[in-house]
């Protein structure tokens, strides 16, 4: 383990401390010095927490770097025949943190302390306070109170995204049918072998699930997800990538991979694809793909009760409604000058 040191001089007293730490501790707390965006204080406490058995001085030869703050000296200093290896494989980075950051926040965790942060990303509270003041800085996150949340501007950013436009392209459509049916409705896309939730309606009576925008989750147990796979240029080259049993949302789902890709092929034959209880227990969903390109970008899918009946006006209904989708977007395409999209870019 590498040998670190920090000596502050704080009121022109000189404090020294020196303790074995992690290469994870040290390569942590230097970033911290070089950004030169921590204080005095802060820089000692952090050590303090991290190192509770402080020793003297190291009689070792050693590397070392300074940083001048507005509170004083710092200094850190490392045995050279015991740094750590300049691997960045081997260490979190600046920007990998910053994103455990981000990735805390939630639908149920959409405004959160510096405590709350620090506990969901493992990361200390004093790398959690640095990398809040600079994503605040840079606009990505919000201060709320004595909290913290993604900013709008995320918001307008996400909205550039070729599935948001999609969305935008379907939503008429989509709230034409959900007025004409009644039903809970929902548009997706995938992203490797989940599907991702691009808008989800409430049926207009009674109950059924409505999913969180963004949310994913396991395309195979899906009617949506099976519709979209249905439609992939070489579906039996999805077989090596499945995993083997399937995923399990609830005891109906679907895990034998040689049952699964039979439904596909039905499923090419129909237009159409049909799960029941598999996903939500107590529903079935029914699902369209949204075709573009004779590929599947999309699906979008209506919700049942499992003892209901399918209308077949509603599937007739839902077929035309995915069309329609299909159209609106070969149009706005074919606007931007890009009418060969849409492959795999949504």
């Amino acid at each position: 383990m590498p040998e670190f040191r920090v000596r502050a001089r704080i009121l022109g007293r000189e404090l020294v401390l020196s303790e074995d730490v992690t290469s994870d501790v040290y390569a942590a707390l230097s970033v911290q010095f070089k950004e030169l965006t921590m204080s005095i204080r802060c820089a000692v406490e952090s050590i303090r927490r991290c190192c509770p058995n402080l020793m003297g001085r190291s009689r070792c030869g050693r590397l070392s770097s300074r940083m001048s703050t507005q509170c004083g000296e710092v200094e850190t200093t490392m045995s050279a025949s015991s740094a750590p290896a300049d691997d960045d494989d081997e260490r979190p980075s600046i920007l990998s943190k910053a994103v455990a950051v981000l990735r805390c926040f939630s639908a149920s965790s959409r405004v959160m302390t510096l405590s709350d942060i620090s506990r969901a990303s493992g990361l200390p509270k004093s790398t959690v306070h640095r990398l809040l003041g600079r994503l605040v800085d840079l606009g990505v996150i919000e201060r709320h109170r004595s909290g913290y949340m993604i900013s709008l501007e995320m918001m307008t950013l996400a909205a550039t995204n070729t599935a948001a436009g999609l969305r935008d392209a379907a939503l008429p459509y989509i709230a034409a049918l959900h007025r004409w049916s009644g039903r809970g409705i929902h548009l997706s896309v995938l992203r490797g072998m989940d599907l991702v939730y691009l808008e989800s309606i409430a049926p207009a009576k009674g109950k059924g699930p409505v999913h969180v925008i963004g949310s994913r989750t396991p395309g195979t147990c899906t009617a949506s997800g099976r519709a979209i796979m249905a439609w992939e240029f070489n579906v039996e080259g999805l077989t090596p990538n499945l995993p083997d049993p399937l995923p399990k949302m609830t005891p109906l789902s679907l895990t034998s991979v040689p049952d699964f890709m039979n439904q596909l092929s039905e499923i090419r034959r129909t237009g159409l694809a049909v799960e029941r209880g598999e996903e939500v227990a107590g529903y079935s969903h029914i699902a369209a793909p949204v075709l573009q390109n004779n590929f599947a970008v999309a699906g979008l899918s209506l919700t049942w009760g499992i003892d209901e009946s399918v209308d077949s006006r509603v599937t007739d209904a839902l077929e035309a409604t995915a069309k329609q989708i299909g159209l609106a977007c070969r149009e706005a395409l074919i606007r931007t000058g890009r009418p060969d999209w849409f492959i795999k870019e949504v």
